[in-house]
């Protein structure tokens, strides 16, 4: 039995505190959101302690082709200053469905788990699925009523199965260098699923620390006819044992697209994870790095 899978695709910064819609050309029977890259930097270009960081992506259908995203974003210390939503972004992707046959594939919703830790089982659409992918979908990291300087932060998704059910893998931490941890953290992530052989997409992952440079071509193993990314992973640190005040800190790469001289990869620059103060203190290059999932169109 043939079964036309209609894949639509978009990536877009989004209104931070607001909400935004993303448009599709079909009806959409299943949609998914993560995040792709994001920057938080505090006020008036000063640096702080931390108390908070956060993203969570909240998602809505109102109309038949459209979805719309809210994303909440927090940075903020224990003495009142907080995010410049003019200086700080978000760019959400999010991966439409026009297929009504949904037993062959997943675009599952978000769920949020405590980490380190498990999600409850998803139903995946068969127990071998040629692609079963995790992305990033946002993270949710404080130090309860106090903060801190900060040494390092992280947040990962992966992605594990048991028969026919799939979980995610998640870890989310930030500490200081005298031993304090980001108090019952969390991140939120999705899972991309399909026992299709041919469902219209193909994915390929990819890890690199790169500011701003152009990264190597990433092969997708088709021809593929528009490009977009997910985070899975970020992890930032500053040198050695170090923990400083945060001026900025975001993962993730610039816009993805089809390579222009091989539509058999894809391009991207800028994969990488960063953190700084204003006193010129940057992240360690040797031990930070962001990792992405690339999702390639097909027809």
């Amino acid at each position: 039995m043939s079964i036309e899978t209609y894949i639509e695709i978009q990536s877009q910064n989004v209104k931070l505190n607001g909400t935004t819609q993303f448009n599709f050309t079909g009806s959409v029977a299943q949609y998914l959101a993560g995040i792709a890259s994001f920057q938080l930097q505090f006020e008036r270009e000063e640096d702080h302690h931390v108390e908070q960081m956060s993203i969570q992506l909240q998602t809505n259908k109102p109309s038949s082709n459209q979805v719309t995203v809210e994303a909440i974003v927090v940075l903020q210390d224990d003495s009142g200053h907080s995010i410049d939503t003019t200086a700080s972004y978000v760019t959400v992707t999010v991966i439409a469905s026009s297929s009504s046959f949904s037993s062959g594939l997943l675009l599952s919703p978000s769920y949020t788990v405590s980490s380190p830790g498990d999600s409850t089982g998803i139903t995946l659409p068969g127990p071998t699925d040629p692609i079963l992918q995790s992305v990033l979908g946002g993270f949710y990291l404080s130090f309860g009523s106090t903060d801190h300087e900060i040494a390092q932060v992280e947040a990962s998704v992966g992605v594990g199965q048991n028969s026919n059910a799939g979980y995610l893998k998640v870890t989310a931490d930030m500490n200081d260098a005298s031993g304090n941890h980001a108090v019952d953290p969390t991140a939120s992530g999705a899972l991309i699923a399909t026992s299709l052989s041919d469902p219209g997409f193909v994915v390929a992952s990819y890890t690199g620390q790169h500011s701003g440079e152009q990264t190597p071509a990433i092969p997708m193993g088709a021809t593929i006819t528009g490009a977009v990314s997910f985070l899975t992973r970020f992890h930032v640190q500053y040198p050695g044992s170090s923990d400083h005040h945060v001026r900025t800190i975001g993962a993730g790469p610039d816009q993805t697209t089809v390579d222009s001289g091989d539509n058999t990869k894809a391009q991207t620059s800028g994969v990488q994870a960063w953190m700084s103060d204003a006193s010129g203190n940057t992240e360690d290059d040797t031990n930070s790095y962001a990792s992405i999932v690339v999702v390639g169109t097909t027809r």
